[in-house]
């Protein structure tokens, strides 16, 4: 009786946590990659800013490409010998910036 009502509610509120769940990954994912900085003397906290971009269709390599030149030196691990180093953990495609994909399917009623 209340089926297509129900099933909108029940999607805003999955897609709503799973947003949620993106930003939590986002912020942990930069601590763990860059760290804290000193804040105004106050203790440390994180040196960060959450955007979310909607790249034209076809111009997703181009915008990372220029978000890799804007933040490539943000990224590079080196030894003491000068040489760069593999990211711990880092599995897949590696950016020189926090990258986190979303993909959203509307509901089909």
């Amino acid at each position: 009786t209340h089926t297509p009502g129900r099933c909108a509610i029940n999607y805003a509120e999955g897609l709503t946590m799973m947003m949620h769940l993106k930003a939590i990954r986002v912020f942990i994912e930069s601590v763990l990659r860059y760290g804290l900085t000193s804040y105004r003397g106050q203790g440390m906290a994180p040196n960060m800013q959450a955007v979310m971009l909607t790249p034209a269709k076809g111009k997703m390599d181009a915008l990372r490409k220029t978000l890799g030149s804007l933040f490539a030196t943000s990224a590079l691990l080196m030894d003491e010998g000068g040489d760069e180093v593999a990211v711990p953990g880092a599995a897949g495609e590696f950016y020189p910036y926090v990258s986190v994909s979303v993909s959203v399917f509307p509901p089909v009623l």
